[in-house]
């Protein structure tokens, strides 16, 4: 073998055993060693237009969380099915599930911006997820 062939073996198996000791580390995660003093309290945003296969599904995934502080507002972005009225059953037995109907469009606003915008304004939490 030539001078040229052994050093690129030799750098395969060292790019090669760098990048998967590397990755046993990325891929590792460290335990919280500490209780947290207060959970931040989080909204999730759920923008719906004819969800109405979906949104329970979605919905009740969402509240099974273990995380004890947040809320999950759905606003209805004027749907044509019974997104709505699953929405609203759902809202009286879950306290942490506000239920918007959503507003007209108003000039200048798309969609989905504009119902994220509603779930904006009614949210709580000081954290939110879309």
């Amino acid at each position: 073998m030539t001078f040229l062939t052994i050093f690129q073996l030799l750098l395969i198996v060292f790019i090669v055993t760098y990048l998967s000791f590397n990755m046993i580390h990325l891929i590792r995660v460290c335990p919280f060693k500490g209780e947290l003093v207060a959970y931040p309290y989080v909204s999730v945003c759920i923008p719906a237009r004819n969800e109405g296969r979906d949104i329970k599904n979605c919905i009740e995934s969402l509240l099974s969380q273990d995380y004890p502080n947040f809320e999950v507002i759905v606003v209805d972005d004027n749907s044509s099915d019974n997104t709505a009225k699953i929405v609203c059953s759902m809202a009286k037995e879950y306290s942490n599930l506000i239920f918007v109907a959503g507003a007209q469009l108003e000039p200048g606003w798309m969609g989905k911006p504009y119902a994220l915008h509603q779930a904006y304004q009614k949210s709580r939490g000081k954290y939110l997820l879309f």
